[in-house]
């Protein structure tokens, strides 16, 4: 038995677990001691994240706090716009749990079998998936995933690949890990013709249902992927850009994509971004400047780790009205103290 720290990336995005690591199970004993806040502080705190996320177009989402426990409840399109309302909340300072009770409606209902060669055409395009015996099931809109994998990064992978593929409203995950020295449980993997590539990557875009990829053509010969097109804000780029990175048979990527943005004053974006950056737990402590022209947010100030740097640019990039993001902020590591300072 082991503890440790892990940090995955799921598709656009980083999040950060304290585990414990029990033979092949992973299990989350993290307790929350945030600072304190009023509830009615982070009550508004919450509403304010979900209201200018360039993610969530829904209205009308519900938000209340008792105790530092937020309860989400409404209506959405789509699992992202749930999850992103559930994880915005996570990650405001003062929040010590999150009860999310939003309900999905779909726009356009896909039969079960529509849904599931979706997410066995997604789980083979993946780089880090394909040829894994993955077996997928679709009940009212809900996915469930059941096989062997060799790790836990491949486990969670698979969810976060079908999970955002239209109409899906729940992902069940029920894979087991598996590993093994030679890493037997993979098929052999067949390279894709430059037509196929080209086809695998307007799937990977059509089927995100972060991305309005209606705007977005791809090109591909021997591997090289050109992404020309325009995306309505800086987060469905990365979004985009990521999505083409993971496909099989991509060897290098260029990406013309341009942000065509709503048009919002740019003194009302950098409110929003210095908003989230100064209520954001994972920020707590660190004194971040925001600048904006154009659209365009330049971050400043410093922190004492890379991933806290990336984060905040990632936080940025979620704002209504971000164009693009030029993070400018330093990484300054902490002064270490001597054995025999410390002593003293």
């Amino acid at each position: 038995m082991g503890y440790g720290k892990t940090h995955y990336i799921t598709k656009g995005r980083i999040r950060a677990y304290s585990i414990l690591l029990t033979g092949q199970q992973w299990v989350n004993k993290i307790r929350v001691k945030p600072g304190f806040r009023s509830d009615v502080d982070i009550e508004d705190a919450v509403r304010r994240h979900i209201l200018n996320s360039a993610v969530i177009e829904s209205q009308g989402l519900t938000v209340t706090c008792a105790g530092g426990k937020v309860t989400l409840s409404g209506m959405v399109d789509s699992l992202g716009e749930s999850e992103e309302a559930g994880l915005l909340a996570s990650e405001v300072r003062g929040v010590r749990d999150v009860k999310n009770n939003i309900l999905i409606k779909l726009k356009r209902k896909h039969s079960g079998q529509e849904i599931k060669n979706d997410a066995v055409a997604a789980l083979e395009r993946d780089v880090y998936l394909i040829g894994l015996p993955i077996t997928v099931t679709v009940k009212d809109t809900v996915i469930t995933l059941t096989g062997s994998v060799g790790n836990f990064y491949e486990k969670e992978r698979a969810t976060e690949e079908v999970r955002w593929i239209m109409n899906v409203s729940g992902v069940k995950n029920k894979l087991k890990v598996e590993w093994s020295k030679n890493c037997g449980v993979r098929k052999d993997e067949t390279w894709p013709s430059a037509d196929a590539l080209k086809k695998a990557l307007r799937a990977e875009l059509d089927q995100d249902s972060r991305v309005d990829a209606s705007g977005i053509t791809v090109k591909a010969a021997y591997g090289h992927v050109i992404v020309d097109g325009f995306v309505s804000d800086d987060y469905q780029k990365r979004i985009a850009e990521q999505d083409v990175r993971d496909v099989v048979g991509v060897r290098w990527v260029t990406s013309n994509l341009l942000v065509t943005a709503d048009q919002r004053e740019d003194r009302a974006v950098r409110d929003d971004v210095q908003f989230n950056l100064d209520t954001d737990f994972t920020l707590e402590g660190f004194n971040l400047h925001t600048k904006v022209k154009d659209g365009v947010v330049t971050l400043s100030g410093s922190v004492h780790a890379w991933n806290k740097k990336r984060y905040a640019g990632d936080v940025a990039t979620r704002v209504r009205g971000v164009r693009k993001v030029i993070n400018n902020i330093k990484v300054v590591r902490e002064r270490r103290h001597s054995d025999a300072a410390l002593i003293k």
